[in-house]
């Protein structure tokens, strides 16, 4: 009789695995999976990968062969919490396989995310964990190119499947609900554009309603950003620096209503591009 030769040792130190005890034979198999002592030992990155392989198929046949063990794990999971060492082990895993996904160029299939989207459906995540998403996304800023990109997939998304937003209002109940959430929460100095009370100060003196006449007839009655194609009809007159004491003609600009509302984020990019618009006039009138 030929003796079967035995497996080695799973922690790579190539020496063969003992027999396992008879009782166990049954539900483990004939073979050990270490020697004595050498299950603790760290395992090569190839060794743990097939291990792991292996332990997932084999647990994927066994829960497809006993359906009714899969809900005998959920219900016995429920209540159970993670070290914070594991979810620190699943974080940099998840990290690592997310950067493997794109370095491979891999895309969701279709189907997947049908399978999500029915397994999502219906599930609301708890306060907990809406905070903990809240505060992880908080200060983070999306660059243009993301912007960009995220912009030209939902249009290209919407050619094909129907908007649920289009042409949808907000009900009256709606917008109570959403005015008495935001009340006072983007006030004073919680505003993102606060300049530290300037709106408050008083005008100049000489700000007067002829002074703007005598800027917008300067300015033909036109709304000088070269970029508006679609001006308001309404024009306004805008200090380039924010002084509210600075009413000399270099400094101000007509603009349309839209662009103005433009200029209230962003001041030191908006102080920039009308000065350099205003020194291009100002050089026009000289060569005049």
């Amino acid at each position: 009789m030929i003796r079967k030769k035995a497996p080695l040792c799973e922690c790579g130190c190539g020496n063969e695995v003992t027999r396992r005890a008879k009782g166990m034979r049954k539900t483990h198999g004939v073979w050990n999976q270490f020697l004595p002592g050498h299950s603790g030992r760290n395992l090569s990155e190839e060794v743990e990968n097939a291990r792991r392989k292996k332990i997932s198929e084999t647990m994927k046949k066994r829960l497809k062969e006993h359906p009714e063990e899969v809900e005998n794990r959920r219900r016995h999971a429920i209540g159970r919490k993670h070290t914070e060492t594991a979810k620190k082990k699943m974080s940099l895993y998840a990290i690592e396989r997310e950067k493997l996904k794109k370095a491979s160029g891999y895309i969701v299939s279709e189907e997947t995310r049908l399978k999500i989207s029915k397994k999502s459906k219906g599930r609301k995540p708890t306060k907990e964990t809406l905070l903990k998403m809240s505060m992880s996304q908080k200060g983070k800023v999306l660059s243009e190119e993301l912007k960009k990109q995220l912009s030209t997939a939902l249009k290209n998304y919407y050619k094909t499947h129907k908007n649920p937003f289009k042409g949808r209002n907000h009900s009256n109940e709606s917008k109570e609900k959403m005015s008495k959430a935001l009340k006072g929460i983007y006030t004073g100095d919680k505003a993102s554009n606060w300049q530290g009370g300037v709106s408050a100060f008083p005008y100049d003196i000489t700000w007067t309603r002829q002074l703007r006449m005598i800027i917008k007839e300067r300015d033909k009655y036109t709304c000088q950003n070269p970029e508006c194609h679609d001006p308001y009809d309404v024009l306004d007159v805008h200090r380039i620096d924010y002084d509210k004491e600075n009413c000399n003609p270099n400094n101000l600009i007509t603009i349309c209503k839209k662009c103005h509302g433009r200029t209230q984020k962003n001041r030191r990019y908006w102080k920039g591009y009308y000065q350099a618009i205003m020194e291009t006039i100002i050089n026009k009138y000289r060569e005049e």
